[in-house]
């Protein structure tokens, strides 16, 4: 199972009880830690499972030293969303389409030639972000029983 629906799980469950003020700002709170945590793993070139990117293949040098997704890595194009079902935190519209591409590894036409780029995983959650959402979700919980 997939680590991030079991937190999901276990985080409905104990939150069940929590006062949609508190919830609704909580929710903000880790959607917010996780798009640091990627946005920080983005610019290290890394992987969730710490890996580094594989490098860019280009004939220019130029290019072949600067880092991949300077601007995709941007509060811009890396965005956080909360809607009554939750809150989100990704890509959408042209830097989504980039985003997906990257990575999950696709193949796109670039004017007129078809290029598979190889796998960047840009988000996601490793074993270290879900023990600082479990802490931020303590804490909150721990806040909430502390005040009357």
């Amino acid at each position: 199972m997939n680590n991030s629906v079991m937190l999901n799980e276990w985080s409905q469950r104990v939150l069940a009880g929590l006062a949609p003020e508190r919830l609704t700002q909580l929710q903000r709170d880790v959607a917010k830690l996780v798009l640091v945590r990627n946005q920080a793993r983005i610019i290290d070139q890394k992987n969730t499972d710490g890996s580094p990117f594989e490098p860019r293949k280009t004939n220019s040098a130029l290019l072949r030293n600067k880092p991949l997704f300077l601007k995709l890595r941007t509060r811009k194009h890396l965005k956080l969303r909360h809607t009554q079902k939750g809150t989100t935190v990704g890509f959408s519209g042209k830097s989504g389409r980039i985003a997906r591409v990257h990575h999950y590894g696709l193949a796109e036409t670039i004017r007129g030639v078809n290029i598979r780029f190889p796998k960047r995983e840009l988000l996601g959650l490793n074993t270290d972000d879900l023990i600082a959402i479990e802490a931020v979700i303590s804490d909150t919980l721990t806040a909430s029983t502390d005040t009357p």
